[in-house]
């Protein structure tokens, strides 16, 4: 939508900057982060979510957010701006360790902005034990 000003001499203004708006609210909140045991390892936490379709405007992204294990601050850990078919993340840090817990939640984006936050997921760093056979 543009707009321009018609004075009292009848003359226009040149047309305001182009003004987009969408009728729809913030994202709701994505399901709560998932461990991905097959892609995890003890030195990644691979993760994924459900992708939201339910909502009156379309998703246009996911934001992940995770703290350093020490439960503090949580920081963007991954921005999926303008790719909403992305629903999954291999965290990496230097110096991941298995024996914090680390903590994550998602957002997801649309045309209004960033949405609620999921629920809380605390994982580790670690894999799945392997049961090994007597010889």
């Amino acid at each position: 939508m543009k707009y321009r000003a018609k004075n009292v001499d009848g003359q226009y203004s040149e047309f305001s900057k182009e003004l987009i708006f969408a009728l729809g609210s913030i994202p709701s909140a994505p399901s709560t982060p998932v461990k991905d045991d097959a892609f995890s390892s003890n030195t990644s936490i691979a993760l994924h979510w459900n992708k939201i379709t339910t909502d009156s405007l379309p998703v246009t992204g996911y934001l992940l957010y995770a703290d350093s294990g020490l439960n503090d601050d949580f920081r963007l850990a991954y921005d999926g701006s303008n790719q909403p078919e992305q629903v999954s993340y291999v965290f990496m840090r230097k110096n991941l360790s298995n024996v914090l817990t680390y903590r994550f939640y998602v957002t997801a984006i649309n045309f209004n902005g960033e949405g609620l936050k999921s629920s809380i997921a605390y994982m580790k760093a670690c894999t799945i034990p392997i049961f090994i056979e007597r010889p």
